[in-house]
């Protein structure tokens, strides 16, 4: 029998440690999360291809005292630049993807596409905020 805790256990574990983690670890821990992030939305997002130039500096580091310079995701940007906030690629372990949608009580309904890693993480965040542990 596999004895390896499954990705949302894993997940729902490194929550439950870094709740005491000092401010400094928290925001080192964020930052190098973001970094991957950006790096990765610049390459294969269309929408973000030059959205995210104002935060990277000419030697690709993240220049975090622009962090907000970097304009806000809109709803009719959801809704009307859908194709092109898709990455072209997913990084290794994160797929597959489902779509949800929103019900457009505000408005014209949202398509969301979403990775399986991401799912994982939504259960494992809550079931930290329930201390029910994360069962698979």
């Amino acid at each position: 029998m596999d004895r390896t805790p499954s990705l949302r256990q894993r997940i729902y574990e490194m929550l439950m440690e870094s709740q005491y983690w000092p401010p400094e670890q928290m925001l080192e821990f964020q930052r190098s999360q973001l970094t991957q992030l950006l790096h990765h939305a610049k390459a294969t997002v269309p929408f973000y291809k030059t959205r995210l130039d104002a935060v990277f500096k000419e030697s690709g580091k993240v220049d975090w005292n622009r962090w907000h310079e970097i304009p806000i995701v809109t709803r009719a940007d959801l809704r009307e630049r859908r194709n092109e906030l898709l990455a072209r690629e997913l990084p290794p372990g994160h797929g597959p993807t489902k779509n949800f949608s929103t019900s457009g009580s505000s408005g014209v309904p949202i398509v969301v596409t979403a990775t399986s890693i991401a799912g994982e993480a939504q259960r494992a965040a809550h079931a930290r905020r329930g201390h029910d542990g994360a069962s698979s």
